[in-house]
């Protein structure tokens, strides 16, 4: 299993057994059963054939200047200007994300244009890292080799499968179905947590949206991220 990196990483079991039920841990052969079948659940563009793909991504400007706070500068010549922005992205069959941006509009001054770089920089990174955790799902899968390492909990009314990942920790938690409702996992520079909804087709789940939470350790910024159909 490859992974790219879920964008949020977070830690612990605890929490998990929301009925108070002890957990009990499958036999090997029954834990390698669940995990061959659980990946079989889920839609895969891989599974299909995907070789690449690409497309371009429209920002909502507006929205975003809303939600914070701009000057005269911002709303009469930065705005204008990132409206004409093309973002390009480009997907390859192993889930990674190339993201790219044009405009024909020249920047009235350096002052505006350093203003630019920086949003289209922010904006980028936001594709990047929602490519980053819609691959996880679509593209490569969130579930190990069964016969790797790896640890799978019963708990009554659900399985939590926790497993390592060089200095990455991560944990799984799924429904007696196998559909995955909390991954949360921890790295030396980020903890968070990832809530994906799925809808179902008839070749398996597709990621509908995701709720995902953020936090770097060494500076205490945080991040809440909602992607919903």
């Amino acid at each position: 299993m490859k992974r790219l990196g879920l964008c949020v990483m977070a830690v612990a079991v605890g929490g998990f057994g929301q009925s108070g039920a002890l957990p009990s841990t499958p036999n090997a052969a029954d834990s390698k059963e669940i995990l061959r079948r659980a990946p079989l659940a889920y839609y895969s563009l891989k599974r299909e054939g995907l070789i690449d793909f690409r497309c371009q991504i429209t920002p909502d400007w507006d929205s975003f200047y809303k939600s914070v706070k701009t000057d005269a500068v911002g709303r009469e010549q930065l705005l204008p200007i990132l409206k004409t922005m093309r973002f390009q992205v480009a997907v390859g069959p192993d889930g990674a994300a190339t993201v790219s941006h044009q405009s024909d509009a020249a920047p009235p001054s350096e002052a505006v244009a350093d203003r630019i770089r920086r949003s289209t920089d922010g904006m980028e990174q936001v594709m990047t890292g929602f490519f980053q955790t819609w691959s996880q799902f679509m593209i490569n899968s969130l579930f190990p080799d069964p016969d790797g390492k790896y640890q799978l909990q019963d708990f009554g009314d659900k399985f939590v499968l926790t497993l390592h990942e060089g200095k990455t920790d991560v944990v799984e938690s799924m429904s007696r179905d196998l559909v995955i409702d909390t991954v949360k996992a921890t790295a030396p520079e980020l903890e968070g947590t990832v809530n994906p909804t799925f809808a179902q087709n008839k070749k398996g789940l597709v990621l509908s949206g995701y709720v995902g939470n953020t936090k770097a350790t060494s500076t205490g910024n945080s991040q809440h991220i909602s992607n919903q159909d």
